[in-house]
């Protein structure tokens, strides 16, 4: 993961070739950028720090937890490199697993997200299918029981439990 857009360096005719960022994309179009570098290029990793990286309440990072555009994108990002590159079956199921165990923990503890990942669940579902086919079944039941607890929990305020 590269933490820090500014601490990429890329040739420009190489971003250009690649089709420049993505403009549509608030949170994600740096990863979908570099995956679309990475069909026409390779990537060199160097471990000094070469700049530095702060962090503020002001920029998009600290707005984008539990944010379900956030994880819509992450999903369309996630589809993108399933159709365009090659992974194998191992790797899929792990990526699989490890984005659905994510998924999970964010409904099951945020009640605002769970909210609007159900409200979204539609097209959310037919991105997120593209890497994940079994998608349906686990999400659907996991954010239906979620959804009951939380009509529990308002019946329960409303009785003043």
């Amino acid at each position: 993961m590269i933490p820090n857009v500014s601490s990429a360096l890329i040739r420009k005719k190489t971003l250009i070739a690649a089709g420049y960022a993505h403009e549509r994309m608030r949170y994600c179009g740096d990863y979908f950028t570099y995956a679309k570098l990475l069909e026409i290029s390779d990537l060199a990793y160097i471990a000094t720090a070469l700049n530095y990286f702060r962090f503020s309440r002001n920029t998009v990072r600290s707005k984008m937890h539990h944010s379900w555009l956030h994880e819509y994108e992450k999903a369309t990002v996630m589809a993108y490199v399933s159709d365009n590159f090659p992974i194998s079956a191992e790797e899929r199921k792990q990526a699989t697993a490890n984005y659905l165990e994510g998924q999970l923990r964010l409904i099951a503890y945020d009640t605002h997200y769970a909210i609007e990942w159900l409200k979204g669940y539609r097209k959310y579902r037919n991105i997120a299918k593209k890497f994940c086919p079994n998608l349906e079944l686990r999400m659907f039941s996991k954010a239906l029981a979620i959804a009951g607890r939380l009509a529990s929990k308002r019946i329960l305020a409303r009785r003043g439990n």
